[in-house]
């Protein structure tokens, strides 16, 4: 099966100790929230340092945990329905807005995909997403 993964993307994701120890020979895409790069995550930087294939890293300014997960979409519609107050949304889903973090999202992966599995020209960070920046080692 792992013969027929083409790429991986780790959305926030933590990579398993056998994994991260191992590496990986395709290509591989770690997204983070704000602070994260292979110095404050140890699995990122175990996988970056034993991997072969081609690797990029990215963080999103504001972003938080459940910005990568439905919660993004979620957590300010129920914020609003039960008046939770504002710094429960910033403490979950960050300060940045959910259309861009969605949007963001959506746009670096079908770069990657686009650019590592279909062998189009095209950019790491695309376009109008200021928010999202280039990590590297």
């Amino acid at each position: 099966m792992l013969g027929r993964i083409g790429i991986t993307a780790a959305v926030l994701g933590l990579y398993q100790p056998g994994v991260a120890a191992d590496g990986l020979d395709r290509p591989f895409l770690l997204v983070g929230k704000d602070g994260n790069d292979l110095d404050t995550v140890p699995s990122w930087n175990a996988l970056w340092r034993h991997s072969r294939g081609p690797r990029e890293g990215l963080t999103v300014r504001g972003a938080e945990h459940a910005t990568y997960t439905d919660a993004e979409a979620m957590i300010p519609q129920l914020a609003r329905r039960l008046g939770l107050p504002r710094k429960t949304v910033v403490e979950n889903i960050g300060t940045i807005a959910p259309g861009h973090a969605i949007a963001a999202e959506r746009a670096v992966l079908a770069s990657l995909f686009d650019r590592r599995l279909r062998g189009r020209d095209g950019e790491v960070l695309p376009g109008r997403h200021p928010e999202v920046r280039a990590f590297s080692r």
